[in-house]
């Protein structure tokens, strides 16, 4: 199989992200989406940020913007990186430093039997994802929330272990743990927020199973 240096595009189809995974000996679930493995590949990049052997990205602003219009996408270009903004007024000028610094606090868990840590969030994502938490909430939306208060909590390895069991194909993954350790960090951390969140996710109702599929369920579980 031929090797590239730089990672598909995200409109590059599933089976250039699968090849492009394969490449970098990233196990690549049967079942995953085009989106899932590219979430999967963000995250073990992340991970192999600090290593100086770590494949480059693709960083290419104008095959980017390229990519984007041969989708069919919204391109809206940045200001060249030669302006300086010089003209912008003072009012149009803003800033993400809210000039406080300060060491974000760790405890230590166990994940299926490993040790691990849960990193305090920053307050500006708890108040984002404030809403998603609240009663009534979309399912969707919580399930999303989830995902991104605990990357941004839990340690590396961690983290990628945990992708990893949702992509499990054998079915095992039990959903309850991301409401449980999402529970955690809130309470932990924001407990205002914790008196009014809402955890839980309903989960998809198993089709009912016809008497001889519950036969042979039961021969197996004999066997057992």
């Amino acid at each position: 199989m031929s090797t590239t240096s730089t990672a598909p595009t995200r409109n590059a189809t599933k089976k250039a992200w699968a090849d492009w995974l394969d490449q970098h000996d990233i196990d690549v679930p049967a079942n995953a989406s085009r989106n899932d493995l590219i979430a999967l590949w963000e995250l073990n990049r992340d991970d192999a940020d600090s290593d100086d052997t770590a494949v480059e990205y693709r960083t290419d602003l104008d095959q980017t913007a390229r990519d984007r219009a041969a989708a069919g996408l919204d391109l809206r270009p940045a200001p060249s990186s030669d302006d300086t903004g010089d003209d912008v007024p003072v009012e149009l000028s803003f800033s993400t430093d809210s000039g406080e610094r300060k060491e974000p606090e760790r405890i230590k868990i166990r994940l299926d039997g490993m040790t691990a840590y849960l990193y305090e969030p920053n307050d500006a994502l708890l108040v984002l994802l404030a809403g998603s938490f609240a009663p009534g909430a979309d399912p969707t939306s919580k399930v999303a929330a989830m995902m991104d208060l605990l990357n941004a909590s839990l340690d590396a390895n961690a983290r990628q272990h945990l992708r990893r069991m949702m992509y499990a194909t054998d079915g095992s993954f039990d959903t309850d743990v991301l409401a449980e350790m999402s529970a955690a960090v809130i309470q932990r951390w924001a407990p205002a927020l914790a008196e009014r969140a809402d955890f839980t996710v309903d989960k998809p109702e198993k089709p009912k199973l016809s008497r001889q599929q519950r036969r042979q369920a039961e021969r197996a579980n004999k066997k057992r």
